[in-house]
């Protein structure tokens, strides 16, 4: 099957970037069998001596908390990068931001990159800095709202009730569209870490 065939099974994916060339055939199968216990039916190719480890998107899943685990019970240091929901048509931007994990985050002394982290150490690169920020920025080009109700958290200090006031929607609304800028960005307006991710995302030249 192709990887445009498994995408196109559901309407969204995500994906998993980590390194397992460093790792033996039995510790690749074992590593291979929980990401598929975690999340379900999975797809695997290599980039760049990573592996690619995409599956069908559904709130919640995750391997993150077993990254520890692993590296106690093999003795290695996994790197891994998470990505966010994303769907077909915007595959190629998938191996964008595994060549600016490559070039600015992969090298680095940490375990686990998340999209937060990856728009800190990519700061000091216009280029790949721009790159990332069209990518994570895409779905305001279809919700011009989303930037409004971003803009308005700030104004309110990651208060959702003032947010609403500010920006005159009702504060399900505000939950909505916050949970949809948190799966198809990658970010969470409610997290102040995420916040200034995205504050500098949208403030930066």
């Amino acid at each position: 099957m192709s990887l445009k065939a498994f995408i196109q099974k559901q309407k969204y994916f995500s994906f998993y970037i980590i390194d397992l060339s460093i790792v033996s055939k039995e510790q690749y199968d074992k590593i291979i069998e929980i990401f598929e216990e975690c999340l379900g039916d999975i797809y695997i190719e290599t980039y760049n001596s990573l592996t690619i480890i995409y599956y069908h998107y559904f709130d919640g899943a995750s391997v993150e908390d077993v990254l520890p685990t692993l590296t106690e019970d093999f003795g290695i240091c996994l790197k891994m990068f998470h990505g966010f929901k994303m769907v077909l048509n915007r595959i190629n931007d998938v191996y964008k931001i595994i060549q600016i994990y490559i070039n600015h985050s992969f090298n680095k002394n940490k375990q686990f990159t998340n999209l937060r982290s990856l728009i800190l150490d990519t700061l000091e690169n216009e280029k790949d800095f721009n790159i990332l920020k069209e990518i994570v920025l895409h779905p305001m080009i279809d919700d011009p709202k989303l930037k409004e109700i971003i803009m308005g958290m700030f104004d309110s200090n990651l208060n959702v009730s003032k947010t609403a006031s500010i920006v005159y929607m009702h504060r399900n609304t505000i939950n909505y569209k916050l949970d949809i800028i948190e799966q198809e960005m990658g970010l969470n307006m409610q997290n102040f870490h995420d916040a200034v991710a995205m504050y500098i995302l949208l403030k930066k030249d």
